[in-house]
């Protein structure tokens, strides 16, 4: 079956990887997988960060969940796989060159015991000083604070943790997704964020001072397709070698020994990393606890011929959360959903409202004020996710979250439901 989609990326900003470590290991490489449309988008979403830059705190929503939260970034090295989406005319700042292995910066958060941090009670930067000195910005960027407490010890309230590998959209850091990832791993879950080398933006990696620079998209469309066909082809190839990290971390002796729930490895991303997620967990050959799709594609009948909008394996518990963006866009046939499959429309929030940049102001353009707050967005997309995994992880009949009769408006569910 053919499916239409669409996908919007936000912004080129690059990914932080502040642990001065390098983690090589083997997989074997999967096949390509199809493409999707982009539509070149750039936000001036660094200069909103200099109006709030005096503040220590990042201005998201108070953490919820039973955990403080730890932190570690790691760059991991895949010698199975040369890098083939690298410019053919790299010049020296760059990291790698056409043949050289692909390097995948992570950043890991997880549950950590409340009343416990790090050794030095300190949380970790939102945007690191050498970064905020190559984007030319302010040097009290660096002020600003994540919740996570960089190496602060996992939790030992529970035997193991379910998992989360994490995908962004097109040319976003992951780090740029910090309030949603930080409120996952607060309720008891382990976030793999991924940063895709030459498609989640400006790629840095601090072990070597270099950078992974995103090369311009082409403008002509056949070659564009072309391109993202092995973007996204590479991001499964990502997701298997990550799979393979999780393995030997967890039978390592590091501080993930046998944390890691591996019956319970959910894969999520937001637009680009969305569709991602569903191709990949549509193979067959792939376990997936469950895939989260965070309003990446849309199928309407009238776009380009790709897959990744919606999930082709029934079996696998799957959400999707479908913004304003589109409006009418998701027509999803009854026939297409599985058992433990769900479509979520929210009707006025933005496709970037998954992103952080819905908490500076400014950022996502509403002149109208027709879209909802920052803090009403977070609260049903965050709610809706918890409810979901929940349900997989425990292995219970899913039931749709309730809410205000205000917020309840905003919402299309679909089965509409689950009782």
């Amino acid at each position: 079956m053919h499916r239409k989609v669409q996908v919007f990326p936000l912004f080129i900003v690059p990914i932080i990887v502040s642990k001065r470590q390098v983690i090589n290991i083997k997989t074997s490489e999967g096949p390509l997988q199809p493409c999707q449309k982009i539509l070149q988008f750039f936000s001036i979403f660094m200069l909103s960060l200099t109006a709030i830059a005096y503040a220590e705190d990042v201005p998201f929503p108070q953490i919820g969940g039973g955990y403080n939260i730890g932190q570690i970034q790691w760059t991991f090295k895949d010698f199975s796989r040369s890098e083939v989406l690298a410019p053919k005319n790299s010049s020296a700042e760059l990291c790698t060159s056409p043949g050289a292995w692909r390097s995948i910066p992570l950043t890991i958060y997880y549950p950590v015991d409340f009343g416990t941090t790090n050794a030095t009670n300190t949380r970790a930067q939102y945007i690191p000083s050498s970064v905020a000195r190559a984007l030319g910005l302010p040097g009290n960027v660096s002020n600003l604070r994540k919740r996570a407490f960089p190496g602060a010890p996992i939790s030992r309230e529970k035997d193991k943790f379910p998992v989360i590998i994490f995908s962004p959209g097109l040319e976003i850091s992951t780090i740029f997704y910090t309030a949603l990832l930080e409120e996952l791993a607060a309720h008891g879950f382990i976030i793999f964020a991924v940063s895709h080398p030459y498609m989640s933006g400006q790629v840095y990696i601090p072990e070597n001072d270099c950078i992974l620079a995103q090369p311009p998209l082409p403008t002509e469309r056949t070659e564009l397709l072309k391109l993202l066909d092995k973007m996204i082809g590479e991001n499964i190839k990502d997701f298997d070698f990550i799979s393979l990290v999780i393995k030997k971390l967890n039978a390592s002796a590091g501080g993930f020994k046998n944390k890691i729930d591996e019956k319970n490895i959910i894969f999520m991303g937001h637009s680009g990393g969305g569709m991602s997620a569903t191709i990949h967990c549509s193979r067959d050959t792939i376990r997936c606890a469950a895939a989260i799709n965070l309003d990446g594609g849309h199928i309407d009948g009238d776009d380009i011929e790709i897959d990744g909008a919606w999930i082709t394996s029934k079996r696998t518990p799957y959400l999707k959360i479908h913004s304003a963006s589109f409006p009418g866009k998701d027509q999803i046939p009854p026939s297409l959903f599985g058992k433990n499959q769900f479509l979520l429309d929210i009707n006025r929030i933005d496709h970037r409202t998954f992103s952080d940049l819905a908490f500076f102001p400014g950022r996502i353009l509403d002149p109208n004020g027709h879209l909802l707050s920052a803090q009403d967005s977070h609260h049903l997309i965050g709610h809706h996710l918890l409810a979901f995994l929940d349900a997989v992880v425990k292995e219970k009949k899913f039931s749709w979250p309730r809410f205000s009769p205000g917020l309840e408006k905003e919402l299309k569910r679909f089965p509409r439901a689950s009782k």
